[in-house]
């Protein structure tokens, strides 16, 4: 049960907010765990994303590393959740 809601001027509980560098903490964690359940590699942070989804090799996307995504040097927005997506739902991918 939520006790009590507080949106700023112009916001209510339907707007997306940015958590700007906390979100490197999180992703960091996500990688983590998928390195983990051998998901992925350690290696596999060098490798382009479209090595982990072919989709984009005709993308500007395609060179990204998991590596520019963590240290947030993709210079595009939103981009973790589309890749991250993709590597839990593609983990029988070749390493």
């Amino acid at each position: 049960e939520i006790i009590h809601e507080y949106y700023g001027e112009n916001y209510s509980e339907d707007d997306l907010a940015t958590s700007w560098s906390i979100a490197k903490t999180f992703y960091a964690a996500l990688i983590g765990v998928a390195i983990e359940q051998d998901l992925i590699t350690f290696d596999d942070l060098n490798k382009p994303l479209s090595f982990f989804i072919p989709e984009l090799s005709r993308d500007v996307k395609a060179d990204i590393t998991l590596y520019n995504i963590l240290a947030m040097k993709t210079g595009l927005k939103k981009i973790f959740f589309i890749i991250f997506k993709h590597i839990i739902k593609k983990s029988s991918y070749k390493k």
